[in-house]
């Protein structure tokens, strides 16, 4: 989001490894800036002419991304990976400025947390980078739940050993927060199924068959005219006969004697 009032157009950046939204800032006597949001999916390679491609006939850019690209140089605990290897190089020969967070961004359950999310600048230095967890992400908000679930398992042991009242206060506090996160995540991701879901591929079937799969869905009797209606074959009937009624041809709006009467006081009246 950019407020309105912050003179700027958008640009197409046609790239094969990305994924990218950009705007150019305008600025009064100094060149523009380029600002980038790039994503690269996992398992999409990548290429020193896609990075070149970036930043090509610009001044001033700054690319904020999510690469899924790993190298000790900017984390230094995790395991390097071949994207990773060609970013850093490819910044080491142009000397284009690669910030990252010192805390992790990506958490996983069974290995090493990473951070997968850099900032690279050509023409300008940042000079701080830090990671914000308030923010929504999947990269975060399940390893902030496992964060609390674990504190409150330390919380409500602690409970059951002195039975201290201001301990139990807060383990109800912290019961009803988790709730309340776990209900927001799940609404988010139900969210997120339903805005890909359509008609027009397999991905409405298969969400639909996900839910109802080991289902039985029962659907109760039919009130009709007789009484109630059970059988497929009846309900079929029932609604074939209500919609038949509902759409009859609209009747003529006048009769054949009033036809007559106002023809003959016309008459009458012309005459």
């Amino acid at each position: 989001m950019i407020k309105r009032s912050t003179p700027h157009h958008q640009i197409v950046i046609n790239n094969n490894s990305f994924e990218t939204t950009a705007i150019k800032l305008i600025r009064q006597n100094d060149q523009p800036v380029t600002i980038v949001s790039a994503y690269r999916p996992p398992r999409k390679p990548i290429t020193v002419q896609d990075l070149h491609q970036i930043f090509r006939n610009q001044g001033y850019v700054l690319v904020a991304s999510d690469l899924n690209a790993k190298h000790a140089s900017w984390s230094p605990l995790t395991l390097q990976n071949t994207s990773g290897n060609i970013i850093r190089r490819f910044c080491d020969s142009t000397e284009y400025s690669l910030n990252a967070p010192p805390e992790p961004t990506c958490f996983h359950r069974n290995c090493r947390s990473t951070s997968i999310d850099i900032a690279i600048c050509k023409g300008m230095t940042i000079t701080d980078c830090s990671f914000i967890p308030e923010l929504s992400s999947d990269h975060t908000t399940l390893s902030s739940l496992r964060d609390k679930i674990k504190a409150k398992n330390r919380i409500r042991k602690a409970w059951q050993i002195t039975k201290n009242p201001l301990l139990k206060t807060q383990l109800n506090k912290m019961q009803k927060d988790i709730k309340k996160d776990l209900n927001n995540h799940t609404n988010n991701k139900w969210n997120e199924l339903l805005t890909v879901a359509s008609p027009d591929d397999d991905s409405l079937y298969t969400l639909v068959k996900s839910i109802s799969k080991n289902k039985t869905f029962h659907v109760p009797p039919i009130v009709g005219p007789m009484g109630l209606h059970y059988s497929t074959e009846d309900k079929i009937d029932l609604f074939a006969d209500s919609l038949e009624s509902s759409f009859q041809e609209n009747p003529e709006p006048y009769d054949n004697d009033l036809s007559d009467h106002v023809e003959e006081r016309v008459d009458n009246f012309l005459s």
